[in-house]
């Protein structure tokens, strides 16, 4: 009994739709991120809006905004490197 092989051909076509499909899942990752990223950014702008913290709560409460910033960006930048790799 002759086993065959798997064509080629079909390996690249279904490679092609997974790197497509990923390619969308991290666009929109990616979207999802950002929009995030700006919804803290502005909540910390609007609590710098209202003056100045006087309260040690409400300094703790920036200081976490500022903190979820930073963590969402850097989530971003990956994303957006991965969904630059998964372009075909």
């Amino acid at each position: 009994m002759i086993l065959r092989q798997p064509s080629r051909r079909l390996d690249h076509k279904l490679l092609g739709i997974h790197m497509k499909l990923a390619n969308e899942i991290f666009f929109v990752l990616v979207i999802v991120s950002g929009l995030s990223t700006l919804g803290v950014l502005f909540a910390g702008l609007v609590g710098m809006a209202r003056g100045p913290a006087d309260s040690i709560d409400r300094a703790r409460g920036s200081n976490k905004l500022m903190w979820w910033r930073v963590r969402l960006q850097m989530l971003t930048l990956i994303l957006i490197v991965f969904w630059w790799m998964t372009k075909s």
